[in-house]
């Protein structure tokens, strides 16, 4: 009986120590608040982080005229307001983080990503890893797999900063004379282009990311390059299964060949 209690006891410390580092593993992904000037100066896309203010070392903010300003003060929800008198004129009811969020000069259209979408992606309300707005309102939004081929921790990057898995490696909002310019193709001055993640399995490279060119007033994708790690997947799926059937063959056999040495007569028998 005290085997046992000693054992229960040595289990339970294990149980409390690898839980510990995914508790504060949580606590390492805290959004500051910011705010984003318009191009003319005239409007104000501010997001308010959702941390105690204590995390936040974002809410102290330089406004265009030199003025500094407390973001969580000053405005009660996030949203764009007018920079003379402070008036939202577009309330919005999510955040986005700096590295999440993109945006036209004039802030009509949104573009808004969700980094831990791999871990979320079975959720009611957090499945999406993309959404487009125009004006305040979504217009459309993507799952991570309708984007990532094998979205699955396993085949993904993996960052320690916050601890989720990366399947997205780069986003960029084009407008005005940045537009990317593809002969034979689309051709427009809302453009967001999105590159996903490279995909592996432990050392093993299966594919580089995918890139999308999406059309960022309506969310289509105009334009995609694909990549298929599943088929360099699957090969190496059979190339192991046929080395361990292999294998075990050739141990059978040794075995076998064992056997009849040791034990001839009986065989024999």
């Amino acid at each position: 009986m005290p085997k046992i209690l000693h054992f229960a006891k040595i289990i339970w410390i294990i149980l409390i120590v690898a839980a510990l580092p995914i508790k504060s593993s949580a606590s390492l992904y805290c959004p500051d608040s910011y705010a984003i000037p318009s191009a003319d100066n005239q409007f104000l896309l501010v997001m308010r982080s959702p941390v105690k203010i204590e995390y936040d070392r974002g809410h102290i903010f330089k406004l265009p005229s030199g003025q500094e300003i407390d973001l969580r003060e000053k405005f009660k929800t996030n949203g764009i307001y007018r920079l003379d008198n402070f008036e939202c004129i577009q309330p919005l009811d999510w955040f986005a983080d700096y590295g999440e969020l993109f945006a036209a000069e004039d802030f009509g259209i949104l573009v808004r990503l969700n980094r831990f979408a791999v871990a979320t992606q079975n959720r009611t309300n957090w499945n999406w890893c993309l959404k487009f707005y125009r004006k305040g309102k979504e217009v459309k939004q993507y799952q991570v797999k309708d984007l990532v081929a094998m979205p699955h921790f396993l085949f993904l990057p993996w960052t320690s900063s916050g601890w989720y898995s990366v399947w997205f490696a780069t986003g960029m909002y084009t407008s005005g004379s940045g537009f990317i310019d593809i002969a034979h193709s689309y051709n427009s001055q809302f453009q967001f282009i999105l590159v996903t993640a490279p995909q592996s399995v432990g050392r093993i490279h299966l594919s580089d990311g995918n890139v999308f060119l999406f059309n960022a007033g309506t969310g289509e994708i105009v334009q995609q390059w694909r990549h298929h790690p599943l088929i360099k997947f699957s090969i190496i799926v059979i190339l192991l299964l046929t080395i361990c059937i292999f294998a075990i063959f050739l141990c059978v056999r040794m075995l076998r060949k064992l056997f009849y040495k040791l034990w001839p007569k009986k065989v024999c028998d």
